[in-house]
């Protein structure tokens, strides 16, 4: 179950993305991929392996960006995958405070942004300053019920 429903997760953040550009300028280019943590998968069932084979399936190129847990170092992960033309944005944010900074500097290159959280404070405003945002969540019980089973 647990495996479905991340692969489900997955491919949902992969038609948000082919929602926000058009298909063949993703192919062109690559979305980069900002993890909270260090961007490597030693759980064959978690989200970031689930990402790998949803990017895989869609022909999607991506490239991960770990943070390993420093605010500042996503926040210039982000500005880098936008200098080098990435085509979109997913971030697992280190934390919400970065958020808006991150909005922000996409915006400036019209590049579409998918968050991935658990939740964001002050998501509506977030998401209302740039039409090119997603914040794509679960409420924490499914979370954890997920996690449990």
């Amino acid at each position: 179950m647990k495996k479905i429903v991340s692969l489900l997760l997955a491919v949902l953040f992969a038609f948000s993305i082919l929602s926000l550009v058009g298909c063949g300028k993703i192919n062109d280019s690559s979305v980069a991929i900002l993890w909270s943590g260090d961007g490597v998968a030693t759980d064959p069932n978690s989200l970031l392996n689930s990402m790998d084979r949803a990017m895989y399936i869609e022909k999607i190129a991506y490239e991960h960006y770990g943070a390993k847990g420093d605010a500042a170092e996503q926040v210039k992960q982000a500005k880098d995958a936008l200098d080098a033309g990435c085509v979109a944005l997913i971030v697992e944010l280190v934390t919400p405070v970065i958020a808006q900074e991150i909005v922000d500097a996409a915006k400036a290159k019209d590049v579409p942004v998918v968050f991935i959280a658990g939740s964001l404070v002050g998501s509506d405003s977030l998401v209302a300053s740039y039409d090119k945002c997603v914040i794509i969540s679960s409420d924490l019980s499914t979370v954890s019920d997920v996690q449990g089973e």
